[in-house]
């Protein structure tokens, strides 16, 4: 069977782990941020961004919790048990995220210290590292790196616009590679045309993604010339430039996750595949009715088999000869994962290892690796 999953493909896999130095992830419909926060925080990814038109609150849930296992050492121990009734995943990491802590902690005494250098010591006698130790055991936030906010939706219209970018960008290096000295001029008149377009196209689409969102932008009167603003509230950094969003976007994100993310799980694997990036996403919600002109080949024979339930162990993906196929209009959950599998013939597939009560938990994972796209 393509879908089983009483016999789920093997979840243990030799690739290499991700260099964190290096990675810049893009979680998509990211909500709070909770993904990111754990990918910076536990992982030590480069950085993590959350794409989400929704407003990202703080952390004080998982913060309060890190800071209770901090102080029940004996607690943290028990609850780090899995198959015990008292298991909490958030226990399991605590080694690295304390190891994390420190490292973030020293990183920003660091450059505290390197944009007070004029300040050697403060009005009442105490050492600058001192105010700066106790300002984070007041505000727990300071002491964990906070992802960063991208809010607008994750859709079809960003993928377009960023393929119109990667299509002006082809066609320069080409007319780059091609160009004569006879003809450099002409070329270079060329190139910096390609690129006022470029910009052009990408800040009309920028500027509609933003008015698109509700609240958090309805402040800025020119969105283009802010870099970011900072929620007091909760330390999030809203990413507002147009030509920041777009270099981030084009050449640092070199992985995309999604975790349930709606309407956006088609997206984030166009998007992958545009920018030849690896992925993982676990499509959840199918959403036939916003999604109509989603279609796949299917075998007449087999579309008989499999009926109109979602039990995503009853079709089979093997074909015979002569069998007659038609279009199939994506409506279940098994259609949608076969949908998305054929997109790319490398594209992976795999179970997250957890269980819901009722079994209705989704947890089929879908995946490229960078070595996929290796020809």
């Amino acid at each position: 069977p393509l879908l089983d999953d009483k016999n789920p493909p093997s979840q243990q896999h030799q690739n290499p782990p991700l260099n964190p130095k290096t990675t810049t992830i893009l979680d998509v419909a990211g909500g709070k941020g909770d993904l990111s926060w754990i990918l910076l925080n536990a992982d030590g990814m480069k950085q993590s961004i959350v794409v989400d038109p929704r407003t990202c609150t703080s952390h004080t849930h998982l913060l309060r919790s890190v800071q209770f296992l901090k102080e029940n050492p004996k607690l943290c121990q028990e609850r780090s048990v899995q198959g015990l009734d008292t298991f909490q995943p958030l226990a399991t990491i605590m080694p690295q995220l304390l190891v994390r802590q420190q490292e973030w902690k020293m990183k920003r005494r660091r450059l505290m210290e390197e944009q007070q250098q004029t300040v050697d010591m403060r009005s009442d006698g105490s050492s600058y590292s001192n105010c700066a130790d106790k300002k984070e055991e007041e505000d727990i936030n300071l002491s964990f790196r906070t992802a960063k906010h991208l809010r607008v939706h994750f859709d079809d219209n960003m993928v377009s616009a960023l393929r119109i970018e990667t299509e002006n960008k082809m066609n320069i290096k080409a007319e780059n590679n091609n160009h004569t000295k006879k003809n450099e001029n002409e070329s270079t008149l060329n190139h910096n045309d390609a690129f006022s377009s470029s910009s052009s196209s990408w800040e009309s689409y920028w500027s509609k993604a933003l008015s698109r969102t509700d609240g958090a932008t309805s402040e800025i009167t020119n969105p283009s010339k802010v870099s970011s603003s900072i929620n007091n509230n909760s330390n999030e950094v809203l990413l507002q430039d147009a030509s920041i969003v777009r270099s981030i976007l084009l050449h640092d994100v070199n992985l995309i996750v999604g975790f349930h993310p709606d309407q956006a799980t088609e997206a984030c694997i166009d998007l992958a595949l545009l920018l030849r990036i690896p992925f993982a996403i676990v499509p959840c919600c199918v959403f036939p009715s916003e999604f109509p002109n989603r279609f796949y080949d299917c075998d007449e024979e087999e579309d008989e088999k499999k009926g109109d339930d979602d039990d995503v162990s009853s079709f089979s993906s093997g074909k015979e000869e002569k069998t007659v196929k038609r279009r199939k209009k994506v409506k279940s959950y098994n259609d949608f994962i076969i949908y998305l599998k054929r997109k790319h013939e490398k594209i992976k597939m795999d179970y997250l290892d957890f269980f819901h009560e009722t079994d209705t938990a989704r947890r089929i994972v879908l995946y490229l690796l960078p070595e996929d796209f290796k020809e």
